[in-house]
């Protein structure tokens, strides 16, 4: 990843107590005062390792890195005596995102993940933002996700993220946070451009993908069936692969019951990820083996939406000349989203149908239209509030226009979405 780099002198330099770098707004974050507030974080942790990797520090690398739409992240770099490379992720927080998600609850959830071996490790925290261990990988591009090798290994990843029990109600998260966003974007937005996202009407939108596609929670509006729902969710750590958790059969009798009783969605309630762009994805640089980073809009909802969510994410490149521009051409086509399924549902430890392949093809295909909703708020919001580099409104406009361009087909279509998908708005 690209960015500004600079140089500056030792840790024995830094005043008595770092700086209190505050959440960054209008103005430009130095450099320097990140590692002036992180370094010092980490000199406060218990571990050994970490005490002789900050001994006698020289020269520190600080880089901005490209590509976060929320945060703004930082590698910061320097040798050891011994001439040992060391390197930490800094994070350091937006100002402007409280109405768009709970930062406790984001670090809660990262927190936990990162105690049981998901994720990057945690190594320390301030107001302001956190220390992240440097994972050794490369992150995804937007040409990876359409890699066949490599997107049957998102899949499974996915697969085994989405069993996850982080101890929270098993309840969808999207339909009350996309009508508290919605609040939220009617209160910042300007009346015109309430007037252009037709904001006063999307109550309406929100409550017909509700009643349509449901999702509510285990017991009476979401149900699972076939592989996924046949398997129960033990807690986190507790399976025997340093923290991986591991799932038990449970009978199809059951599975089909509960089918019976949601009455809508055939796919189950898992913990999602909500987020899966290609740069919150990143690859082992000797095994490609996947890891998913950045929580901040975890939780839990319908698995098809968040399979959903990934593959609107193909339309987007953020690390182009204009990252706001969405190229819907470059939806998944039908081979590539059933292979996906496939791959996702085979990683649960069954021999899928290709009934059941095509059932999560199609209602993930349903769930795009959730997305758009979602991210199209969301870019209202940040076009009146974010100071990052970012075509917010033009991001919605395409989310908005996409939703309604393909909104009656995909309620009405009984198979999956033909191989091609939308046009370059």
């Amino acid at each position: 990843m690209g960015g500004i780099e600079t140089l500056h002198p030792s840790l024995q330099s830094f005043p008595t107590g770092p700086p209190s770098l505050p959440l960054f707004s209008s103005d430009e974050v130095d450099l320097a005062e990140v590692a002036q507030v992180a370094l010092p974080a980490l000199q406060k942790i218990s571990s050994q390792e970490w005490q002789e990797a900050l001994r006698d520090v020289g020269e520190i690398s600080v880089k901005r890195l490209s590509g976060a739409l929320t945060n703004k992240v930082f590698e910061c770099k320097w040798r050891e005596p011994s001439g040992k490379s060391r390197r930490v992720l800094v994070r350091l927080y937006g100002s402007e995102v409280d109405a768009i998600f709970s930062r406790e609850q984001e670090v809660e959830t990262f927190e936990r993940l990162s105690r049981h071996g998901y994720g990057p490790q945690l190594l320390a925290h301030f107001p302001a933002g956190r220390v992240e261990e440097w994972l050794h990988a490369r992150t995804l591009t937007s040409p990876d996700l359409r890699d066949p090798v490599c997107s049957a290994r998102i899949a499974a990843k996915l697969a085994v993220f989405h069993r996850l029990d982080m101890g929270a109600p098993r309840s969808a998260v999207v339909w009350p946070r996309m009508r508290a966003w919605l609040l939220t974007a009617l209160e910042v937005a300007s009346p015109l451009a309430a007037a252009e996202f037709c904001l006063a009407e999307l109550e309406e939108e929100i409550a017909e993908m509700e009643a349509k596609l449901g999702g509510h929670n285990e017991e009476g509006g979401e149900a699972a069936t076939g592989s996924f729902a046949e398997r129960t969710v033990t807690e986190v750590g507790s399976g025997d692969e340093g923290g991986k958790g591991h799932c038990t059969g449970v009978s199809r009798a059951a599975a089909q019951d509960k089918l019976q009783a949601a009455g809508r969605s055939r796919w189950g309630i898992g913990f999602c990820h909500n987020d899966l762009q290609y740069g919150n994805l990143m690859a082992d640089e000797r095994t490609g083996a996947i890891t998913i980073i950045d929580y901040e809009y975890a939780g839990y909802n319908p698995i098809a939406f968040d399979i959903a969510n990934h593959f609107c994410e193909f339309a987007a490149d953020y690390h182009s000349d204009t990252p706001h521009i969405l190229d819907y051409s470059r939806y998944p086509s039908l081979e590539q989203r059933l292979r996906f399924c496939q791959a996702y549902l085979s990683a649960l430890g069954d021999n899928p149908s290709a009934e059941d392949v095509a059932s999560l093809v199609k209602e993930a295909d349903r769930f795009t239209l959730v997305s758009h909703l979602q991210w199209g708020l969301w870019g209202v919001i940040f076009s009146a509030s974010s100071n990052i580099e970012f075509d917010y409104a033009e991001y919605s406009r395409q989310r908005f226009r996409q939703y309604f361009l393909s909104k009656d087909g995909l309620l009405d279509r009984d198979s999956c979405l033909p191989a091609t998908y939308g046009s370059r708005p």
